[in-house]
């Protein structure tokens, strides 16, 4: 599907996830496709429980079981990674792709220093000895902001603040030397000015090392401040694809739509936040047809009869709502 586009360092394509549930299963992910580009941030955006985690784990080979992926292909660089035994899978964890989890208090060991962690992914994935190794671990805190780099590397996690935490996390993915970072979560439970200052970090090591980053979040703001372009993700489906300033200046998809009038903004007047009626629905009870449609305003017949198909909608566009392309829904 995207074999023919230039640059492309991850393609995806059919992905479905399952989950067994009450003697049956469950599709946290059901037919993903999108590419990311060498250098390029692509964000994926939606409600908690949208797949979005699901999806990105699978790039990874790392879905939890019971949890299994049942169809589709992850070719990163050029390699189908769902075929790969496991011996040769771990060699793209880490110096291929790196993964940023979303709660950095859980993803250190409590009981070793930060530099000692960081050295351990430096020599699993590089020919290096520990002083050697330990200097590396050093120069990245220093390069990804953490003050006083030589003293704070021998600290343990329980020393640092939140944001030097997400920090110290993205130093550790850096440090085998991945092209492609997923960042889970980033900017989640972290102040306002952390937040900047992660985003800004993610921004200068995608300009200054060509890194391509994944960005898994809700946050809009985060999406209108780092990505190139949008998936957005509804009930494990993607619904929508625009790049970013196309997505925020006409959304086309009724979801789209809602998540974005729901954003904070400071020229709103004084009262009740505009939000999505209803909720997102459970994965394994969901609704005939399409899976936004006891939602959607704009819902017809045709949209209870079946699931609408993710089709072209103009130049870098696509979208799974044939009301929407058929009424020319702008923002």
């Amino acid at each position: 599907m995207f074999a023919a586009m230039r640059g492309v360092l991850l393609s995806v394509e059919d992905l479905g996830v399952e989950f067994p549930r009450n003697g049956g299963s469950v599709r946290a992910a059901s037919g993903v496709s999108f590419a990311l580009g060498t250098g390029e941030t692509v964000a994926l955006v939606g409600e908690s429980g949208c797949g979005k985690s699901a999806t990105a784990l699978a790039l990874f080979r790392l879905v939890p079981p019971p949890g299994r992926i049942v169809s589709g292909r992850v070719v990163f660089d050029g390699t189908d990674l769902l075929p790969l035994p496991e011996e040769a899978i771990r060699r793209f964890r880490g110096a291929g792709l790196a993964w940023v989890p979303q709660e950095p208090g859980a993803a250190l060991n409590p009981v070793l220093s930060v530099g000692s962690q960081i050295v351990d992914v430096i020599r699993a994935h590089r020919a290096l000895s520990k002083r050697e190794a330990w200097a590396e671990a050093v120069d990245l805190l220093g390069r990804v902001g953490i003050p006083d780099p030589a003293q704070r590397a021998r600290e343990y996690p329980h020393q640092y603040s939140g944001g030097m935490k997400q920090r110290a996390l993205v130093a550790m993915a850096l440090s085998a030397r991945p092209k492609l970072l997923v960042a889970d979560e980033p900017t989640t439970a972290v102040d306002p000015t952390l937040k900047l200052g992660i985003l800004d970090l993610l921004r200068s090591l995608r300009d200054e090392r060509g890194l391509s980053i994944l960005l898994i979040t809700h946050d809009m703001g985060a999406v209108a401040a780092l990505a190139d372009r949008v998936l957005v993700m509804y009930a494990g489906r993607i619904v929508e694809e625009a790049p970013v300033q196309a997505l925020f200046d006409d959304p086309r998809h009724p979801y789209t739509r809602g998540l974005l009038a729901s954003v904070p903004r400071v020229d709103l007047e004084r009262g009740l936040l505009p939000s999505i009626p209803g909720s997102v629905p459970d994965l394994a009870q969901l609704p005939p047809g399409c899976a936004f449609h006891p939602r959607c305003p704009l819902a017809q017949d045709a949209c209870r009869a079946a699931v609408p198909p993710l089709v072209p909608d103009g130049p870098g566009r696509r979208v799974a709502c044939p009301v929407a392309q058929a009424a020319g829904v702008r923002s």
